[in-house]
């Protein structure tokens, strides 16, 4: 079932909070400025009723001066009307009241033009222009003035005819003056409403952008997030629809499987119990051989029901190891017919295998698993068959020079499997129905495993079938190449080599080194050790070598480079390079692809004295996983346990130091020196916590503080037990 885990449902949660917030924030601001914006728009439009009325009346107050002007004209020329005598004049107040009072209301509006008045409401701040034509009627205003006052005052009939004179003289050009300035004051107050309008279109362009990106910026992601919420959450209602329903089965399947699984074992437990109380019973030796070959078989299935167990448990648990070892790609093919020939003979049908036209070449992989998965498939071919036959195909393609798409396929004539079950019968604890409603037999665990044993290939496996016309399942594979020289079972006398060679051997660990010459020697070859590349160079000029032992990780530069090295003096001197084998602690296909051009045979430690010697002689190769050394000569074991005591405790305390430094190149170095010793020793669980902590610094993504945490203890535990197995006093 899914684990929807607390913490990831945290972090989503958080996320949606922080986005949530977010807009919330965009939101306020946006609705902020568009207030702002608005309260300007209103302010902008009370500015500028206040300024029109003000332009109001200063244009009012404008066309007024020039209508007093014009008074003033009238009532001068009353004056000097020939009607109207001196002292008809002086006894007209009516005449001289209007005269002074126009005079004083000119006056008055012309200083109010000019520098304002607020009790009229005029600003008197005019423009430079204004104030430019106000300057140009000002003579004639002053004379205009001066001769009214002359016209108000006790002066006599000429002085008065004069006065007139000059009203009318300057009456014109006053006039004109301030129809100019009447005409300026109206263009100004049109051009100051055009920046008003201008500025108002201005402010609602600007409302209506912040309205479109509030649109955009806001309510457009919270509809989408609120669009991916609601779809978020209706696919987490159906995968946990689908968790509840895939738990359903799987706890159906296992219910199931516990039956399959009690009767299976029920069954051949009663025939080993009641065949070997028949064997007590009876004296002849054929009959009890004949109840013995069932107590045999009853357990072999038994053991093949264990195996499948374990091995479906070990795949739960991310512990399936692939033993790396060079194979014939037709070997699977011809032993699983071997295998499975007599059941298709019980079930009365052929079994047979096809082979390609052109054989593939050796390959680098776990040629037992292929057959455990060829023969899963090949047994429930033969049991769905019953008519007609069953076949085993090989084929495959060079992807490049390093590896091969290696294809298998096994077609059957049989019962065929329906649709719907195509895909569940991959599944554990499930077995498919036959067309009369039975089942097959079996746990249900053999598909699970072959295809579970195929992705940990990195490989793929499809079926194929149709009802009542058979099945074909096909699984491929992408393994590399095996280098040109291969490997032969080694010889039954490994301490006789053909000849005595002279080797060079360049190993770091002091272990390895008593373990490769005390080997070599004894088989009498002749040895030079060196613990790293640039010494190595050194002696391999000084002498001639018949083959190359080289380590492949070294301090300073690797055994890769020191094998290239060591070739090109050999180039240099007009000489063809020896055989140079590969040591190694790492057991992956890929290390032996990779170096594949270097070198001409590749070893995984721990070494094996018989697999090294049978290289020696014809430089096959071997690939295997790490495991301890059991057979190993007593007197051997005591010197490496003596080199070991003495070196390990100052590697051990350097590898907690880089640990505890977090120091990731030092540590994969150390724990490498590391993995090449401890396989000679009783010490399994320690060189698996020793690999964990290799893996950790090797990957980026794993902290180092993964390893386990009574590492250091158990590295004591090996030490105190290798000085009393030694009888040495222990060292604090």
């Amino acid at each position: 079932m899914p684990n929807f885990s607390d913490g990831a449902a945290s972090e989503s949660d958080s996320v949606v909070t922080n986005a949530g917030r977010r807009l919330t924030r965009l939101y306020i601001l946006a609705l902020s400025t568009v207030a702002l914006l608005s309260l300007g728009a209103q302010w902008l439009i009370q500015w500028q009723l206040g300024a029109g009325e003000s332009d109001s009346r200063v244009i009012n107050v404008a066309g007024r001066q020039r209508m007093l002007s014009q008074r003033l004209a009238k009532a001068a020329l009353r004056i000097d009307s020939r009607d109207l005598t001196m002292s008809a004049f002086a006894d007209d107040p009516h005449t001289q009241e209007e005269l002074s009072e126009t005079l004083g209301e000119w006056s008055d509006s012309h200083l109010a033009l000019q520098h304002g008045d607020k009790s009229v409401g005029l600003p008197g701040n005019s423009s430079a222009e204004i104030e430019r034509l106000f300057a140009k009627i000002e003579p004639h205003y002053n004379l205009m003035r001066e001769a009214a006052e002359e016209l108000i005052g006790d002066s006599d009939t000429l002085a008065r005819s004069a006065a007139v004179a000059t009203i009318q003289e300057h009456e014109r050009e006053f006039l004109s003056g301030m129809d100019a300035i009447v005409t300026q004051f109206v263009a100004e107050a049109e051009r100051r409403v055009s920046q008003l309008r201008r500025l108002e279109y201005a402010i609602l362009a600007l409302t209506l952008l912040v309205l479109l990106a509030e649109g955009l910026i806001v309510f457009r992601p919270a509809v989408n997030r609120i669009e991916r919420t609601v779809e978020r959450l209706a696919s987490l209602s159906q995968r946990l629809q689908a968790a509840k329903e895939q738990a359903e089965r799987a706890s159906t399947a296992k219910t199931r499987f516990l039956a399959n699984v009690s009767h299976e074992l029920r069954t051949p437990m009663t025939a080993v119990l009641g065949m070997t109380e028949l064997a007590r019973g009876t004296d002849d030796s054929v009959e009890r051989d004949n109840y013995l070959a069932i107590v045999e078989e009853a357990g072999e299935c038994l053991l093949g029901l264990l195996n499948d167990l374990i091995d479906i448990a070990r795949i739960d648990a991310d512990r399936l190891t692939l033993k790396i070892d060079t194979f014939d790609p037709l070997s699977p093919v011809s032993r699983t017919i071997r295998l499975m020939s007599r059941a298709a003979e019980d079930n009365q049908i052929t079994l047979q295998s096809i082979e390609p036209e052109v054989p593939p070449p050796l390959l680098l992989g776990d040629q037992e698993r292929l057959v455990q998965v060829l023969l899963n498939l090949t047994s429930n071919a033969i049991k769905a068959t019953a008519r007609g036959g069953v076949e085993i195909r090989c084929s495959g393609t060079p992807i490049d020079t390093h590896s091969f798409r290696l294809t298998y396929e096994v077609i059957d004539s049989g019962i065929g499997i329906a649709e719907v079950d195509r895909e569940r019968i991959f599944e554990t604890f499930t077995q498919v129905e036959t067309a009369d409603g039975s089942r097959s037999g079996g746990a249900g665990l053999g598909l699970a495993i072959c295809r579970r044993i195929i992705d940990a290939m990195g490989g793929e496996i499809q079926l194929k079938s149709e009802l009542n016309h058979g099945t074909r399942v096909t699984f491929a594979v992408t393994l590399p190449i095996a280098p040109a020289k291969v490997i032969r079972s080694p010889s039954q006398n490994p301490s006789s080599p053909s000849r005595p060679l002279n080797l060079l051997v360049v190993e770091d660990t002091e272990v390895n080194q008593v373990l490769l010459r005390k080997s070599l020697e004894k088989a009498g070859h002749r040895v030079t050790l060196t613990d790293d590349g640039e010494s190595a160079c050194e002696a391999y000029m000084l002498d001639r070598f018949d083959a190359v032992i080289i380590d492949l990780q070294l301090p300073g530069i690797d055994g890769a480079e020191t094998a290239n090295h060591l070739r090109k003096i050999s180039l240099a001197a007009g000489e063809g390079p020896p055989p140079m084998v590969c040591l190694t602690a790492y057991a992956e296909p890929t290390i032996a692809s990779s170096h594949a051009l270097t070198f001409d045979a590749y070893l995984t430690k721990p070494i094996r004295r018989e697999v090294l010697l049978a290289t020696l002689d014809d430089f096959t190769f071997q690939a295997a996983g790490i495991r301890r050394i059991e057979d190993i000569d007593p007197d051997l074991l005591a010197e490496l346990t003596e080199v070991f005591l003495a070196t390990a405790p100052a590697l051990i305390h350097e590898l907690k130091v880089a640990v505890d430094a977090g120091d990731r190149g030092k540590t994969g170095v150390l724990s490498h020196k590391l993995l090449g010793q401890l396989p000679y020793f009783d010490a399994a669980e320690l060189l698996n916590s020793v690999q964990k902590l290799e893996s950790a610094a090797s990957r980026h993504d794993t902290e180092l503080s993964v390893l386990p945490a009574d590492i250091w203890s158990e590295f004591d535990d090996l030490l105190s037990k290798l000085r009393a197995s030694a009888s040495m006093p222990s060292k604090n």
